[in-house]
């Protein structure tokens, strides 16, 4: 047959709905959809997770040493590309404002650099930076000048520091930022993905004091989440990752039954001169038709599940996905092209006595 008695054979099979295009269109569109939005589902589950660990800053992590942190060496950890933000930290002294004198707050000196640790790296250290709840409590705003029995301070910044479990002595606090030329007593640090090169890092800010046998440890600053969370870890053993093997498996099965439920006709052709690569080609461009529109279907059913999942990417989620209706579609392919080839002419009579 040629190309053209192909093409018209395929149309009408497709026409007169005698390949059931529309429902095995609408089956590939539900099987494949429904796979990938479960696997959508069970991504934003383990983002979701992610964003709360560092979020409460459970990523963020820290040693104390006395007077042997090295400020410099804590602040530049930021500039390597596993490292987020990082500072030194030191307890100060307490604090009393003219507007609250029987009040003492409670101060810390920190480093420039621990300001990115709050979101505030870009604030001016030529100033104070006081606690959000802090801050309206008091009545201060950014850029204001506070007088304090220490002279006036100005209020360069504030940073929120929620009560979530993280490290509670920056709630309520103000931090003072000083020079990283002295020694502090504690660098923290906050990085994602946590890897254990990074701890190791962290504990070369501090000095090493010749015949000083007191190890430093690596702790979190959020310890109600875990020590830990490795979220590629969660993402590569989530249930559904194998979700696009059973679309797979789905678009074969459903590709033999649309095949075999014609085998009988397909014999006949077979007994009445049609060549097998006519045949194949024929079923073959009838399945693209139905599975390629099913697919297409599940693609963008997936493509909205990714956007409204609240991702952190959803493009890249999609594109994980997305291989739900990629490989149904491929797996329909392959399926028409087994099936057919397993129809035998000679065949005919038992497949029209079992019909």
């Amino acid at each position: 047959m040629r190309a053209r008695s192909v093409i018209s054979e395929a149309g009408r099979n497709l026409a007169c709905g005698t390949s059931k295009p529309l429902l095995f269109a609408l089956l590939v569109a539900v099987l494949s959809g429904v796979l990938a939005v479960a696997d959508v589902s069970a991504i934003a589950r383990v983002d979701a997770a992610a964003v709360r660990f560092q979020a409460a800053a459970a990523s963020m992590r820290g040693i104390a040493a006395e007077r042997r942190i090295d400020a410099a060496s804590c602040d530049a950890l930021a500039r390597l590309s596993t490292i987020a933000a990082s500072g030194a930290l030191s307890t100060g002294e307490v604090l009393r404002l003219d507007a609250a004198p029987m009040t003492q707050f409670h101060t810390y000196r920190v480093s420039p650099g621990f300001g990115s640790l709050l979101g505030v790296g870009g604030a001016t250290t030529d100033g104070v930076w006081v606690e959000a709840e802090l801050a309206a409590a008091l009545g201060l705003q950014a850029g204001m000048t506070v007088p304090t029995e220490r002279g006036d301070l100005t209020v360069a910044a504030l940073y929120r520091w929620p009560n979530d479990g993280r490290d509670a002595r920056l709630g309520f606090s103000i931090l003072i930022p000083e020079s990283a030329s002295e020694p502090f007593d504690e660098c923290w640090m906050s990085s994602w993905p946590v890897l254990p090169s990074n701890d190791d890092l962290l504990l070369s800010t501090a000095y090493v004091i010749p015949g000083s046998n007191a190890a430093l440890q690596v702790v979190p600053l959020n310890k109600n989440l875990g020590r830990d969370y490795d979220a590629n870890a969660e993402f590569t053993s989530r249930v559904t990752s194998e979700a696009r093997w059973f679309a797979l498996l789905a678009g074969v099965a459903l590709a033999v039954v649309a095949v075999s439920r014609r085998r009988m006709e397909y014999a006949a052709a077979l007994h009445a001169g049609q060549d097998r690569t006519s045949q194949l080609l024929t079923v073959l461009l009838e399945t693209l038709v139905w599975a390629g529109a099913g697919a297409l279907t599940g693609t963008v059913t997936c493509l909205l599940a990714a956007r409204l999942s609240g991702v952190t990417d959803w493009y890249t989620t999609w594109l994980v996905t997305v291989r739900c209706p990629v490989l149904a579609f491929i797996g329909a392919l392959l399926g028409s092209a087994g099936a057919i080839l397993c129809i035998k002419e000679r065949l005919l009579f038992r497949y029209f006595r079992n019909r």
